[in-house]
């Protein structure tokens, strides 16, 4: 790289020049001297470089020092909250009577003012005491300013307001701060692509990540129907209902009655009809049906589905083979 007659060197230096690319070694990097060995930066300073011999190598070692930023960290959050829903409207009702009731009362208009405030915040306190809980955001979003969200909170509050009222006046305030509130993350996220992307000093590989991520956004990961997905998901719940059918011990009920028996139809020896009402039709009415055992739960009802579907199986089988047994009988006759 020190040769100004070699057209490589030149050409290579060129070439860093296009790429905005910084060449920090000006000493020899072999032991017969010449720069063969070198550092380049972006917009990155190098900073105490310096050559030391290697004993493996006759190539100097070459040390060197660049300011490296620390990765973001994700700081947790302490939030503050109360639980209004638990408070008891009977008891907050007995706590205001018996605390709002001063004799002699108080006759500076403050002085109420100043009672009532402490009054409220003390049976506040006592229904639904102040807790706090640190939480901390998986998903960084860098843009989210705390701009955002406050205007984030107000909208919540306009909403529940207008569910609670249901007034056009209050819809129409929150339909105009959701406007509002999407125009302010537009603005965050352009500021801080724009910084981004016109920051020189910035890592180059956080400028390429931030552009792929405007220009290529992340694609859908939802699959596309079909039928192997279909027989899969039918498949997983199967197999679910099997899993918790097995787990499930027998109840012994003590008041249950014996069940009825099951009728069994011998098939080793059939009559067969008169000639005249000689049909090919012939059908079995099975008496299997006992007394089942009322269930509310819906696992039991899915698997006396499923029996009752396996049973009508046996059922169209026992009934097919009855009719070829019954043929054969008559073609011997």
């Amino acid at each position: 790289m020190d040769s100004p007659t070699c057209k490589l060197a030149s050409d290579f230096s060129t070439l860093l020049d296009n790429f905005n690319l910084t060449q920090h070694i000006t000493f020899p990097t072999h032991n017969k001297g010449h720069i063969l060995d070198l550092v380049c930066s972006a917009n990155i300073p190098v900073l105490n470089i310096q050559p030391s011999p290697f004993p493996l190598s006759d190539h100097k070692l070459i040390q060197f020092t660049i300011p490296s930023p620390s990765p973001r960290l994700k700081l947790p959050r302490v939030i503050s909250f109360r639980n209004i829903k638990s408070i008891d409207p009977l008891h907050l009702s007995d706590l205001l009577s018996a605390a709002l009731h001063l004799d002699p009362p108080p006759t500076s208009p403050d002085d109420l003012t100043n009672h009532l405030n402490a009054t409220l915040s003390d049976s506040l306190n006592s229904l639904a005491r102040l807790r706090t809980k640190t939480v901390s955001f998986n998903t960084s979003s860098p843009w989210f300013t705390p701009h955002l969200r406050k205007l984030k909170q107000t909208g919540r509050q306009l909403e529940r307001l207008w569910r609670k009222s249901s007034l056009t006046v209050h819809l129409e305030a929150y339909k105009s701060h959701l406007i509002t509130y999407k125009d302010a993350i537009t603005a965050a996220k352009s500021d801080y692509f724009s910084t981004i992307i016109n920051d020189p000093t910035r890592n180059p590989r956080t400028l390429f990540s931030a552009v792929n991520t405007l220009l290529k956004p992340r694609a859908n990961t939802l699959s596309d129907p079909s039928p192997n997905l279909c027989n899969s998901f039918l498949q997983f719940f199967s197999d679910k209902i099997t899993t918790i059918n097995n787990s499930l011990l027998p109840v012994s009920d003590p008041a249950a009655t014996t069940p009825t028996p099951i009728l069994s139809i011998p098939l080793d020896r059939l009559t067969p009809p008169p000639q005249q009402g000689r049909t090919s039709r012939f059908s079995v009415e099975s008496s299997c049906l006992c007394a089942l055992p009322v269930v509310l739960t819906t696992v039991h009802v899915l698997l006396f589905l499923l029996e009752l579907l396996s049973a009508s199986r046996c059922h169209r089988s026992l009934c097919f083979t009855t009719k070829e047994v019954y043929q054969n009988g008559c073609s011997e006759h």
